[in-house]
Order: structure tokens, then C-alpha cells, then sequence
């Protein structure tokens, strides 16, 4: 039962974690953007895009961990889905690596402005 208490807090957090990542103020909890300099961070990455990224890693866990919840409460209650929850904590790790490592590529692929001066060259073939 206290597995259940606890990630009842986890999944609380995470949404709420969520929410302030979607409404775009969340910026202090996106690890690449809070190390920078503000004004640096402006300048290299599209700030909101990032934080909605991020959101959707939180949402993502958030509700992972609520199924979970579920699943351990149900399992809890009756025997025959004892064998299903390895299965689904399982499901659920792999579900929230997944969805970091897409967030983490998806704010260094698409979430970053070309700097100024610096433009991306392009192979011309010499013939």
C-alpha cells in the first residue's frame, strides 16, 4: 500500500511538473536551458518549444505512473494479475526512457536556433 501513497506523489508531481512546462514558465526544470545565461539561452534555443517538449516527457511519466497505481492496486486486490505487473513495470520503465531520450533529441533537433554568423554548409558536388 505504500507504493501506492508514494507514487501518488511521483504522478502529482510529474503533472503538475507538466502543466508549468506547458504553460511555458517551466524553463528552471529543462536541464539543457537552466545552466545558461539567460539572455544566451534566448538566443540558442525557442524557449517555449523546449518547455512543451519537456512537458510531454512529464505528462508521459505522469501518467505511466498513475496505470501503474492502478495495476498495483488492482493487484493488490486480486490474485490473477499478479503475473501482469512485471510485465507493465517493465512497460512503464522502458515507456519513460523512451519518451526522455525523444525529448532530449527532440530539444537539441528542434528546438535550437541557428546562432547568427554561423550557417549550416552544404556539399556541392565538384564536377
Amino acid at each position: 500500500m505504500t507504493e501506492i501513497v508514494i507514487g501518488g506523489f511521483v504522478a502529482a508531481a510529474c503533472l503538475i511538473s507538466a502543466v508549468v512546462l506547458f504553460s511555458g514558465r517551466g524553463v528552471f526544470m529543462v536541464a539543457t536551458l537552466n545552466r545558461m545565461d539567460p539572455a544566451e539561452r534566448e538566443e540558442s534555443y525557442d524557449v517555449p518549444r523546449a518547455c512543451k517538449a519537456t512537458g510531454v516527457f512529464a505528462l508521459v511519466a505522469g501518467i505511466a505512473v498513475l496505470v501503474f497505481i492502478a495495476l498495483k492496486y488492482v493487484a493488490l486486490t486480486s490474485a490473477p494479475l499478479d503475473a501482469v505487473l512485471p510485465v507493465y513495470t517493465v512497460a512503464m520503465i522502458v515507456a519513460i526512457i523512451a519518451s526522455l531520450v525523444w525529448s532530449v533529441s527532440h530539444i537539441e533537433k528542434r528546438c535550437k536556433k541557428e546562432v547568427r554568423g554561423k550557417k549550416k554548409s552544404k556539399k556541392k558536388n565538384a564536377r
